[in-house]
């Protein structure tokens, strides 16, 4: 290679580096862009960084009106304490080379230090949504162009973007644009500032004569600075509430747009005083500085305002000014506290006149009436002889007396009082109706004040006590409050007298009664019969626990519970039934567990003597020391009193003989009395009540006890968890996870789940027919109809009515879980338990094959 292809090599290949080097310096070693060429300011640390934050204060925005009239900007001594950006020297905006056009302030920014970033070249700038105040200068001489926003900025301090490209500003809070804070832009178009109150000397001038035109909407701009719109074309304004005009001479274009004054004219009277009908004919001189001027404007029959239009303008720098008005009556000027009179009907009013800002207020203080005195007086004796007639009522509550007599001190004339009258005697006549029987009325109150002192109100709080849903703990403690309201309240209705009789606990011909009885059906006391539940009820179907050891063992929260007689507010007591009374109780010859119900046994106490009652962990145990002679049935009762004869409570059956009733196809595990015994009845407080446990109704037969033999039991486990379509089947301890098309959800308190996927989950076969639109399940000798469109389930041709309707969620039909009980003859809270903390579903099952 000769020497002139050399250095001719040597030439382009230091080109080419050059290039690509500029071409890479902002992505290698220089500040760092995204992808729209915006470079990101960082707060300085370690050494590193463009701007620091520092802590200023600045003074709030107001618009104060001096004495004279004229207006100030600020309120000197409210301010505000604001994060405030300082650019740092070593910014990419100060280097000399790879300075950044485009730029993105962080969040968390409330204020631009003055000069932050004047003269930087900067071509867009985004600002955040935290950012409030733009200090002095700070993004004056750049080039910044298109329309800015400033979501939260208050004020843009003095010539903050003097010297831009800006067509635009969307700032729906700014309420100040100071000395040329946005001078010599390219700003067109409609203008909306809904906050603006002042705009400052030069705010929107331009000296470029660029023939841009504005809209200027700012419903509360009140002050414009001197030449604050010169060069600038104001195609229209929008500016209701503009008071002033600064400037010299007629060169600023918004001067056109003249403030309209308003003074309100008030009418009042003191004390008992009245109005007359017809106000007077005033006028209302205009002044400006104190001087009158001729225009005037005249008011008659209470007209509210006086308006002067296109009023003259005047400047700060040449004259104070102010604009006031005075009233004047009979071509005579009323000075402020002077009076007036006027004639009319023969009253003369005298009226005495105050000037408040732009408010006129007419008083009338005296008014003279030949005829008024008389009439006054016949007034009174009028409302003395009503209140003579309001006593003389003699079924008028003393409350109501009272009542009506304030109202009769208050009426203005006649008509008023007869209307009053009018009224009493018409209550009277109801309430004489409505009379309550006095020795009824004692009685009452007598048996519910003994009832209502016998109460155990923190029984209701107990965590012992379980309900079937919170409104019925709400329910009892705003019945308590109502008994007691009734106990004091001094006249009470008929209404009242009956409502009182229905409160406290009764029984009249064997029939229980008493509202507080009826909510203790709606809770029951936590209670569980521990062991083994092999022992099968031929009456039912359901299996029960046997006595060992003539000792039994119960699962309880409830806490210092003692036996019968020692302990009046939680005790446990025996009853029994007979070996002779058990089998007098006709066996029937088809028995479903579900839905067979208990029958009532002829029972008997075991007396308190021959049992003991002891505390242990988790709960109780319950020693027999003296079993009664031909016991078949032992039954635990448990009680938390609320009031005399009105408890919660809860039991179940335990059988003493380990070796009769053979077990009975279809009967299940089941540690809790049937729904039927509404004395002990179990449910989960989440699911409705009519779906309590077991149930009176007839579901399906099931073959008699001797065509039936040893089962093969299969036990199946399904577990959901509300918003996963994921559902794990376990059967026989073999687990598998099954992927379903929707998930379980929680509506009105309810949760619902798939039916098909639980059904299919637990061994039931799922069609659909489309005519009726019914989910039809099958499994054995079960055939469940669920038709969507109704609140019905039908099974085996028994007809369930439900409170509410499927759902139809991704074409799936979804039941609440107590529904799906119902539907496949489970157990809530035994065979489907719902944990609230995990928000998990697991349902269980025991079939045979």
């Amino acid at each position: 290679m000769n020497k002139k292809n050399f250095f001719a090599t040597l030439v382009a290949a230091l080109i080419f580096f050059n290039v690509i080097l500029s071409a890479n310096v902002l992505a290698y070693g220089g500040p760092q862009l995204d992808k729209d060429g915006y470079y990101t300011l960082t707060e300085y640390s370690y050494g590193d960084g463009d701007y620091s934050i520092v802590y200023k204060e600045y003074d709030l925005v107001r618009l104060v009106k001096k004495a004279n009239g004229t207006y100030q900007y600020y309120n000197y001594g409210e301010t505000v304490r604001l994060k405030t950006l300082s650019l740092d020297r070593g910014s990419w905006l100060n280097k000399n080379y790879n300075k950044p056009e485009k730029i993105i302030i962080p969040e968390g920014v409330e204020a631009i230090m003055d000069g932050s970033f004047e003269n930087k070249g900067l071509t867009d700038v985004k600002f955040p949504s935290s950012l409030q105040y733009i200090g002095s200068s700070a993004f004056q001489g750049n080039k910044i162009s298109g329309k800015i926003s400033l979501p939260n900025v208050w004020k843009v301090d003095s010539f903050a973007f003097e010297g831009n490209k800006i067509t635009g500003i969307d700032a729906p809070k700014l309420e100040l644009i100071d000395v040329g804070a946005l001078k010599n832009n390219m700003i067109e178009g409609e203008v909306y500032l809904p906050e603006l109150k002042a705009i400052s000397w030069y705010g929107l001038a331009n000296d470029n004569n660029n023939n841009k035109e504005i809209t200027l909407i700012a419903p509360k701009l009140e002050v414009v600075g001197r030449d604050a719109f010169v060069g600038t074309k104001v195609k229209n304004a929008e500016l209701p509430k503009l008071k002033l005009v600064e400037g010299q001479g007629g060169q600023d274009p918004i001067k056109k747009y003249y403030t309209t004054k308003q003074f309100t004219v008030e009418w009042k009277a003191e004390g008992e005083l009245k109005l007359p009908k017809q106000k007077p004919v005033v006028k209302v001189h205009l002044y400006a500085n104190g001087e009158q001027k001729e225009d005037y404007r005249i008011v008659s029959n209470g007209a509210q305002t006086a308006e002067f239009k296109e009023l003259p303008t005047y400047y700060i720098d040449q004259k104070e000014f102010n604009y006031t008005a005075k009233e004047s009556c009979n071509d005579s000027i009323v000075e402020e506290g002077e009076t007036f009179e006027y004639e009319l009907d023969g009253v003369t009013y005298t009226f005495k006149v105050n000037y408040v800002d732009d408010k006129i207020i007419n008083t009338v203080v005296k008014s003279e009436d030949p005829k008024r005195e008389e009439a006054k007086k016949a007034i009174l004796q009028a409302k003395e002889n009503a209140k003579s007639e309001i006593d003389s009522l003699a079924d008028l509550s003393d409350t109501e007396k009272e009542e009506a007599k304030k109202q009769i001190d208050q009426a203005q004339d006649k008509a008023a009082i007869d209307k009053i009258v009018k009224e009493a005697e018409e209550k009277n006549t109801e309430a004489g109706k409505n009379k309550v029987d006095s020795e009824r009325l004692k009685k009452a109150k007598e048996v519910l004040d003994t009832y209502m002192k016998s109460f155990n109100e923190d029984v209701v709080d107990n965590p012992a006590i379980e309900y079937q849903d919170e409104n019925v703990k709400d329910d009892i403690k705003k019945a308590i409050k109502r008994a007691k309201d009734l106990l004091v309240k001094k006249e009470i209705n008929q209404a009242e007298l009956e409502e009182m009789e229905k409160i406290p606990y009764k029984k009249v011909n064997g029939k229980k009664s008493g509202i507080f009885r009826d909510f203790t059906k709606k809770a029951l006391v936590n209670y569980e019969v521990l062991g083994t539940k092999d022992q099968v009820n031929p009456h039912n179907g359901k299996k029960y626990t046997a006595l060992k050891d003539n000792t039994i063992k119960i699962k309880s929260s409830l806490q210092g519970a003692g036996k019968i007689g020692e302990n009046d507010k939680f005790f446990f007591k025996l009853n029994y039934v007979k070996e002779e009374d058990f089998k007098s109780i006709p066996q029937p010859t088809r028995v479903d567990a579900t839905s067979t119900p208990t029958p009532k046994y002829k029972k008997q106490e075991v007396p308190s003597a021959d049992y003991e009652v002891k505390t242990v962990d988790g709960g109780y145990e319950i020693k027999i020391n003296k079993l009664p002679a031909g016991a078949k049935i032992i039954k635990p009762i448990v009680y938390a009193k609320l009031a005399d004869n009105t408890y919660f409570e809860n039991g179940t059956l335990v059988f003493v003989s380990l070796k009769e009733d053979p077990a009975i196809p279809g009967g299940e595990s089941h540690d809790r009395p049937s729904a039927d015994d509404d004395s002990h009845r179990r449910y989960m407080p989440s699911y409705p009540f009519f779906f309590a446990y077991g149930g009176s109704e007839k579901t399906k037969p099931s073959k008699p006890i001797s065509e039936t033999k040893v089962p093969v039991e299969v036990k199946m486990v399904t577990k959901l968890v509300i918003g996963s379509k994921k559902l794990v089947v376990t059967v026989d301890g073999v687990q598998k996870e099954v992927a379903m098309d929707v998930e379980p959800f929680i509506s009105n308190n309810r949760t619902m789940l798939p039916i098909r996927f639980v059904a299919e989950a637990l061994g039931f076969k799922v069609e659909w027919d489309d005519p009726t639109r019914t989910v039809i399940l099958t499994d054995k000798d079960t055939v469940v109809k669920i038709p969507v469109d109704t609140n019905q389930i039908i099974v085996n041709g028994t007809v369930f009515e439900s409170d509410v309707k499927p759902i139809l969620k991704s074409n799936r039909t979804m039941l609440p879980i107590a529904n799906i009980a119902r539907a496949l003859g489970l157990v809530d809270g035994k065979d489907i338990i719902w944990d609230g903390t995990t928000k998990e579903v697991i349902i269980k099952r025991e079939t045979s094959k």
